[in-house]
């Protein structure tokens, strides 16, 4: 979801928040605002029950807004404590509106409850493209037409048959409709006749008779004629195959891959390549259920369960000790940006921490990720 017109400045202001729930009576919480892969923190403000939280005007946080940018913001308050944060409700606003409308104040319900209360403005650097607009739906009358007046127009509709024949003898448009049901109609008798007896028929064969049918694909010697039909037409010019004939090794390199898929219709086992795929995801489900009962150090173990259970400590949060040279925040060392030709296998990247946000508020937003790649590197 992208919007390529809008260029300028969004401040959000951040005015009250109501009916979230905190930890302690007393307590310190901000505000994160994320758009993309940019966050700005607002100033901390304290919060006692039962008033609600409050932030000055000094706690705006301003975004540059490019074009190609995703309008979706991203809220999240968190509460200040001496160890992690602990995340008091998440919420998302759409920004298309407010491109459009310049200032808005809006509500934004947060999860898993509360609302935080904003204000967003924009200040506009070049000119956006108008917005699309829909096509209105008919809407239909508020005085309905008179029964004489449906009557009316209803004769002005002409049929098929009166299009061709622009006759005004009333005898030969009638006569034409008759000739044209009846051909219908016959042409549906005919037609379920013969499916009628193609079934009977097939339900009175053997297994070795159904096998014959289907690899030589000639039914309409195995079933009688029905007069009058002719829409099937097979060629006669396919040699016949004596299945009785064909022997058990040979038909175990036969690929059953190129048999009709009606086989299963006569009570044989046919390998699909859905079989093979699904042969193959169970290979993969007992490969990766070994992975995960490989037996761990202790200290990796502990490192694992403490951040499942969010009591990770800062040294935990540490994502690879250095050894791809990661600073955080997004940046890199320059002596791992070569361009040297690798072999090995693709090493796994650290958990892709925004600007502007610390290793202890995305574990505590994020902790999927930091469980599933520290599972990968310890």
């Amino acid at each position: 979801m992208e919007f390529s017109s809008a260029k300028g400045i969004l401040v959000v202001d951040p005015i009250e928040a109501r009916n979230i729930c905190i930890k302690r009576a007393s307590s310190n919480v901000y505000c994160l605002f994320q758009i993309d892969n940019r966050v700005y923190r607002s100033k901390t403000t304290a919060f006692k029950v039962p008033s609600l939280p409050r932030w000055k005007e000094d706690s705006q946080c301003r975004f540059d807004i490019d074009p190609g940018v995703t309008p979706l913001l991203k809220v999240f308050v968190l509460e200040k404590t001496n160890g992690l944060p602990l995340v008091v409700g998440k919420g998302e606003l759409n920004l298309i509106d407010i491109f459009y409308e310049k200032k808005s104040d809006r509500w934004v319900k947060l999860s898993p409850m509360g609302q935080l209360d904003l204000e967003l403005t924009f200040y506009q650097a070049a000119p956006m493209l108008p917005r699309k607009t829909l096509p209105n739906p008919k809407v239909p009358p508020k005085h309905p037409q008179r029964e004489g007046e449906i009557k009316e127009n209803l004769k002005q509709k002409v049929s098929s048959v009166d299009q061709v024949f622009e006759e005004e003898n009333r005898e030969e448009r009638h006569r034409l409709r008759q000739l044209a049901k009846k051909v219908k109609r016959r042409y549906r008798e005919s037609r379920s006749s013969r499916e009628f007896v193609m079934k009977e028929q097939l339900k009175k064969m053997t297994n070795d008779e159904l096998l014959y049918v289907e690899v030589n694909q000639k039914i309409e010697k195995a079933l009688p004629d029905v007069p009058g039909d002719d829409s099937v037409k097979i060629e006669e010019n396919i040699p016949d195959i004596n299945v009785l004939s064909i022997d058990t090794e040979s038909i175990s390199q036969i690929d059953l891959n190129k048999l009709p898929f009606s086989a299963d219709s006569i009570g044989t086992h046919m390998i699909t390549k859905l079989d093979e795929l699904k042969a193959q995801q169970e290979k993969q489900k007992e490969e990766d259920s070994k992975k995960m009962y490989t037996p761990l150090s202790t200290e990796a173990f502990s490192i694992i369960s403490r951040l499942e259970r969010g009591r990770a400590r800062p040294k935990d949060l540490q994502v690879e000790g250095g050894a791809s040279d990661y600073k955080g925040d997004g940046t890199w060392g320059k002596g791992r940006l070569t361009d040297a030709a690798y072999t090995g296998e693709r090493p796994r990247l650290p958990p892709k921490i925004p600007y502007g946000m610390n290793a202890e508020e995305y574990y505590m937003l994020q902790r999927r990720e930091y469980v599933d790649y520290f599972k990968t590197v310890v």
